[in-house]
């Protein structure tokens, strides 16, 4: 049997009993309003990584090629990655967006940015 709390807004299973809630999961500030993990966070602003649908756009406009090239170099340069998002904290992918702009240059007979 589960329960939803109160306290963080999460399910809560047997053996694991509301009242010993502590309350919603520690997020960086920034992080709070979009239901981030602080490491997720920090993949986007400092890593420049991001899940595939934001990742898209970004290699598209920087390579100057369609969105669908662009979501094919995403996908060819994954690299594992993911971090918790959402309300319900679960796993997302996060995509290198200069993986996948060097793999695009590579494809195009060019030098990749970085080694």
């Amino acid at each position: 049997m589960s329960q939803y709390c109160p306290k963080c807004g999460l399910k809560h299973f047997d053996g694991d009993p509301i009242e010993n809630c502590s309350g919603p999961p520690p997020f960086s500030d920034h992080a709070i309003e979009e239901h981030r993990s602080s490491n997720a966070a920090t993949a986007e602003v400092d890593d420049g990584r991001f899940p595939l649908t934001r990742a898209i756009p970004i290699v598209a406009k920087e390579a100057g090629v369609k969105q669908k090239q662009a979501r094919v170099a995403l996908l060819k340069t994954y690299d594992g990655e993911w971090h918790h998002v959402g309300i319900t904290m679960r796993r997302v992918r996060y995509y290198d967006v200069q993986d996948a702009l060097d793999y695009l240059s590579e494809q195009n007979g060019q030098k990749p940015s970085r080694p």
